[in-house]
């Protein structure tokens, strides 16, 4: 919903996704923890506000009304509480340079940077959001490779055209903490960058603003403080990730790697590698007044694949395959998707624990 006012534009929006869960276990080897409350949860309860002023200015407050909060790990029901998702203003100083200051996405992880409502599957990848309380047993290095939102500064750019090619960036400065953190963790900042090249869906012969093939890089470093005083500890990260998207004909193709090497300056222990893959491909068909759509995803996440340390298992592998149906109606902001996850653990976490989704999604 939109309204003008002179050059002032408001936008309202949100979408509500509701989704039924089960964990099918087989076999006795699942602790109490995991496939014991399936059933119904309010995933996503979003309402936005962006206020624009022509093309210069933009500030934008997003809300999540049903944001789940957790005790502890492997706590598979938690407690519901409204949270504070993007709350930032941007500056358009020029066409080729953005000053965006506040709480946004860091631009790494390629998977969280696309928009909820539009995913593809119900969910972002094990290698995005790591294993779900309920799901699977978690455990360190296995709680995904996602930078949720920080607070920070950001100088980015939308697509610079060259002809039929195109270029944008995306640089950031942050607290490097969460932004459930009303401070910084440490005196140290988190660095991050992101380059994407494109090609414009000119050289396909459709002149619609866009890219059909988008081929991009991220890489990012934070020195954390974990802990409480007076033992607290240095932890330092450096991610990189590299990926690749295709979407023309109907067809939407994803493939994305991504790795983060773990130092412990204050201790003895050794450097930790965690590796990620994703690949997914999909096909909608759209007809009068539907879009049908199904898809395949494979992700891996190999929480240890390096532990110089060797205190840490090493056959910890998390490979899923999903298949998902999905079903939009054109005439209404409605859709219903079903997806299956078939998991396949390496034997030091092997649990026979598929899993089947459905969800329904209003939008507005």
């Amino acid at each position: 919903m939109t309204f003008a006012v002179d050059d002032w534009t408001t936008t309202l929006d949100g979408y509500v996704r509701t989704g039924l869960t089960m964990v099918g276990l087989e076999g006795d080897k699942a602790p109490e923890f995991i496939g014991n409350n399936n059933g119904f949860a309010l995933l996503n309860m979003r309402f936005g506000i962006d206020v624009k002023y022509l093309e210069d200015l933009e500030m934008r407050v997003q809300l999540d009304g049903a944001a789940d909060s957790r005790e502890s790990i492997n706590d598979a029901v938690g407690h519901q509480l409204v949270s504070l998702k993007d709350a930032y203003g941007r500056y358009n100083i020029g066409p080729f340079l953005g000053l965006l200051v506040g709480q946004s996405k860091p631009p790494v992880d390629v998977e969280a940077m696309q928009s909820t409502k539009g995913l593809m599957f119900i969910r972002r990848s094990i290698v995005s959001e790591g294993v779900e309380p309920g799901e699977g047993i978690e455990r360190p290095g296995n709680d995904g490779l996602d930078i949720r939102r920080e607070v920070g500064l950001n100088l980015l750019s939308d697509v610079i055209d060259f002809g039929p090619v195109g270029l944008r960036y995306h640089l950031a400065m942050t607290n490097g903490a969460p932004s459930s953190m009303t401070r910084n963790d440490n005196n140290l900042f988190a660095y991050y960058g992101r380059l994407e090249f494109h090609l414009r869906n000119q050289i396909m012969g459709d002149y619609k603003p866009g890219s059909f093939l988008v081929l991009g890089g991220s890489a990012a470093y934070n020195q954390k403080t974990d802990g409480e005083l007076p033992n607290q500890l240095s932890v330092d990260d450096f991610l990189w990730q590299a990926d690749l998207h295709f979407a023309a004909f109907g067809v939407d193709g994803l493939a994305e790697v991504i790795g983060r090497k773990r130092s412990y300056p204050d201790t003895g222990q050794g450097e930790q590698e965690t590796l990620g893959i994703v690949a997914q491909l999909g096909y909608t068909l759209s007809l009068d007044r539907m879009a049908l759509s199904a898809g395949y995803r494979f992700a891996s996440l190999d929480p240890f694949k390096g532990d110089s340390s060797d205190l840490l298992m090493g056959d910890d592998k998390l490979t899923h395959h999903t298949i998902g149906l999905g079903y939009a109606r054109k005439d209404l902001p409605v859709a219903f998707k079903v997806d299956y996850t078939l998991t396949a653990e390496e034997a030091a976490v092997a649990i026979d624990n598929d899993l089947l989704e459905v969800l329904m999604q209003f939008v507005w």
